[in-house]
């Protein structure tokens, strides 16, 4: 992979797939796209330097300094559509389910991006998944 994308989302879970996706980037050389989706649907906007601030605490020194992608939608169509424009190799995002039964009849977000998305997904599975 050259390009990797890694949604974000400012939760504790989400903390995992961005290191794994960090470390794959320095290991392999690539370019490393940060994706923040401001969901539609009552979620309370952020701030966006206060999602770069949470990340730059998150990465080490001489760690890949990301390029930003900030979008606004269903979080699983922006971060396919993300993927395509920007040509990535691979996704790597967190897999937290929550145990509601919206997952259970539509499914994750995780698991709408492995259906939908024709690069490669890394899910990496939340604490509270396992």
């Amino acid at each position: 992979p050259r390009r990797i994308l890694a949604p974000y989302r400012m939760a504790p879970y989400a903390d995992e797939a961005l290191l794994l996706a960090v470390r794959w980037a320095r290991y392999l050389g690539a370019e490393l796209y940060v994706l923040y989706v401001e969901e539609h649907g009552g979620w309370k906007a952020v701030d966006k330097d206060d999602v770069r601030a949470r990340v730059e605490r998150l990465l080490g020194e001489g760690d890949p300094l990301p390029v930003w992608l900030w979008r606004d939608g269903r979080p699983y169509e922006q971060i396919v559509a993300a993927a395509q424009a920007k040509a990535c190799d691979l996704i790597v995002l967190a897999a937290h389910a929550r145990g509601t039964l919206r997952d259970a009849l539509i499914g994750t977000t995780a698991e709408r991006v492995i259906r939908c998305s024709s690069v490669p997904v890394l899910a990496v599975p939340s604490q509270s998944a396992r």
